[in-house]
């Protein structure tokens, strides 16, 4: 590329070259999509899971590409992971677990060149760490003569009118959804709840339109926030699809007013998880009755570090 400019009016008899431009086209493969190094890369949502199609952009004269993709460093660095060959500069769709971190490398070829390869970079990306169960934070206090109605008592249904389960969901008077104690967001969900006149248990359920693969993309662990407060009482458990588990740990827990995260290995519940339809929140116990506060119910591959 090159661009003359005029010779100064005619006063000296010579040009010159104000500006010279040398364009060069690399060989390797570059640009990678997602970009070297990216954390939680989406793989979508836990109703709506996405495949992931990765892309570069393609070296000079590259007539095919060898791309090497894995979990295993050394073997893409190596080369010993199986190569696939693609023509276009994109690679996929790739169905991947989360908070998992893959490498790949793309090998440009052309068989009427020398050399015929060049070897690409190394690169890598980590998915994201988790899907959202239930964060609490679409729900609103709208009439629910309106479609966009969202209130949170109308989907974690309640005891409310029922003699046997003394769990109330939400407030009163808007806002209904806890706005002060969060984990995360700005809203979770108050649980009041008395085993007493006539109450058996307190338990809170949503039931999801869609059913959940709660073994979409590795899915391991079942994560749920709560807060309590001083005097509580009770045996704390939550229900998948009818079968209970029970909090396996302090039961005081319940009575103290800081957020504890309950981690729930699913494998060992021996469940069918493959359409999760129901899950319940609620309290045991003879008497039991207290406020207990809930936020970021969250599906993991790898239990977070409470």
């Amino acid at each position: 590329y090159k661009r003359q400019n005029s010779n100064w009016g005619g006063i000296m008899t010579q040009y010159g070259l104000s500006e010279v431009r040398f364009f060069y086209i690399p060989v390797q493969a570059r640009e990678p999509r997602p970009a070297d190094g990216k954390t939680n890369v989406s793989i979508g949502t836990i109703d709506m899971p996405i495949d992931v199609t990765l892309g570069f952009r393609a070296g000079r004269e590259a007539a095919k590409h060898n791309v090497y993709f894995s979990v295993d460093q050394q073997a893409v660095i190596d080369g010993t992971v199986p190569a696939t060959t693609v023509t276009k500069a994109s690679y996929g769709p790739l169905s991947l677990d989360l908070s998992k971190t893959y490498y790949w490398r793309v090998d440009e070829v052309n068989e009427t060149k020398t050399p015929t390869t060049w070897q690409g970079d190394l690169w890598d990306f980590t998915t994201q760490e988790y899907f959202i169960v239930d964060d609490f934070e679409s729900y609103n206090d709208i009439d629910t003569i309106y479609p966009e109605s969202n209130r949170i008592f109308n989907v974690w249904l309640d005891g409310y009118g029922i003699t046997a389960n003394g769990s109330i969901v939400g407030y009163e008077n808007p806002p209904f959804a806890e706005q002060t104690i969060v984990h995360g967001g700005r809203q979770s969900m108050p649980l009041a709840y008395s085993n007493t006149d006539g109450a058996a248990y307190s338990e809170a359920e949503r039931n999801f339109t869609i059913g959940q693969n709660w073994t979409k993309a590795g899915g391991q662990t079942l994560v749920l926030f709560f807060y309590g407060t001083a005097g509580n009482t009770g045996q704390l458990y939550v229900k998948i699809n009818g079968s209970k588990v029970v909090y396996n740990g302090d039961a005081g827990d319940i009575a103290k007013t800081q957020w504890k995260q309950w981690n729930i290995a699913l494998p060992s519940l021996g469940l069918n998880l493959r359409n999760v339809t129901k899950l319940g929140i609620g309290i045991d116990g003879n008497n039991a009755s207290g406020k207990l506060y809930f936020d970021d119910i969250r599906l993991y591959r790898l239990a977070p570090v409470p």
